[in-house]
């Protein structure tokens, strides 16, 4: 399993706005919010460790957290308020 199958299944599972690589190879899940809805940042690190763990995919939770912005409309995701978490992934192809 390569990293892009890792982030397909993701993509299918996890359900965040946006899901990319950073420049150390980490891959990186956004959601947003303007309103919490009872969520937070921890039940967000919870589900991909739930998603990774069921597809057997050796894993470190490399950062997780909450970013608060101000409402400015047409703002990306990264600029906006959301949620992420940050996934190292213990071993590129199995």
């Amino acid at each position: 399993m390569t990293k892009k199958d890792v982030i397909k299944i993701l993509k299918e599972e996890a359900g965040a706005g946006s899901i990319g690589t950073r420049r150390n190879g980490n891959i990186m899940l956004r959601w947003g919010f303007f309103y919490r809805h009872g969520c937070d940042a921890d039940k967000k690190k919870y589900k991909v460790e739930c998603i990774l763990t069921a597809h057997d995919i050796p894993f470190k939770i490399a950062d997780s957290g909450e970013k608060w912005a101000s409402f400015r409309g047409g703002a990306s995701l990264a600029n906006s308020s959301h949620w992420y978490v940050e996934i190292e992934l213990l071993e590129e192809v199995w």
